[in-house]
């Protein structure tokens, strides 16, 4: 194993080691942080000393954190070896690129640390930074596993998205210029045009003149009934129209005549 390829291994297992307590220490600090708030009174003083005594514990858990965390540090300050970050779902950086806020999530990618910017540009294609790496092409796919994993993840929610949408386009029945998203709107809207047949065929008229108007409406309730049931039958092949027309209409009439309504016993479409 030559030098460069010692200082690779070094650099790659020292901050490998780093990452989870660089993790740890900052959970702590900011447990310690939170806590702190309640010693200091910003919250209920009830919790006071208990407070404290989780100040202690947690103090006593970040020493011994950075303790582990010494040694690996004075190690890669004097390696001084190179490391690149990733920002999920942007790029691969530098650690102290110019285009990152403070506030920017960032990770390092222990598995590159040491390596030259010839091979993490090889890696990183299109996702490697312009600013960090002049030679980043902008037209090759990057072949890092996590922004791999993050295309994939957005190809197959796009996928799904248009599987649902084209789903939901099939399950669409259409009927003139009133379209029914589903099957079950266009079954409740035949069940409304029969109520409302029903409750007029069966109603008392007060004269001749208002029961001819209401036979006129009853007709129209039933030929938009047929027409959507039509629909449906002409949308999906093999569906029974006329079981749906009599199921709505025996269910109706028993509605109605539970409300006391006088229905003879053949009444039928």
């Amino acid at each position: 194993m030559n030098t460069k390829e010692a200082l690779r291994k070094i650099a790659t297992t020292t901050d490998e080691a780093l990452l989870p307590l660089y993790a740890n220490e900052a959970e702590l600090v900011e447990a310690i942080r939170e806590t702190q708030k309640i010693v200091d009174g910003k919250y209920s003083p009830a919790n006071k000393a208990m407070a404290e005594k989780r100040v202690v514990s947690l103090s006593t858990k970040l020493a011994v954190v950075r303790a582990e965390l010494a040694p690996l540090d004075a190690i890669a300050k004097a390696g001084k070896w190179t490391r690149f970050v990733l920002v999920p779902g942007g790029h691969v950086h530098r650690p102290n690129c110019h285009t990152l806020y403070f506030t920017t999530a960032r990770y390092i990618m222990p598995r590159y640390s040491g390596a030259d910017e010839a091979e993490v540009v090889g890696i990183a294609g299109e996702a490697a930074c312009t600013f960090c790496f002049p030679s980043a092409p902008v037209d090759r796919p990057t072949t890092i596993p996590e922004l791999v994993e993050e295309r994939e993840a957005r190809e197959a929610e796009k996928a799904a998205r248009i599987e649902k949408k084209v789903a939901a386009q099939a399950e669409k029945i259409v009927l003139g210029k009133t379209v029914y998203k589903t099957l079950r709107a266009a079954e409740n809207a035949v069940g409304w045009e029969i109520e409302s047949l029903v409750s007029r065929r069966y109603m008392d008229a007060a004269d001749a003149t208002h029961r001819a108007r209401l036979d006129e409406l009853v007709a129209e309730d039933l030929a938009t009934a047929k027409a959507i049931v039509e629909a449906i039958e002409a949308h999906r092949p093999g569906y029974d129209g006329a079981a749906l027309l009599a199921k709505k209409f025996s269910a109706k009439v028993k509605e109605y005549r539970r409300n006391g309504w006088d229905i003879p016993a053949d009444a039928a479409l």
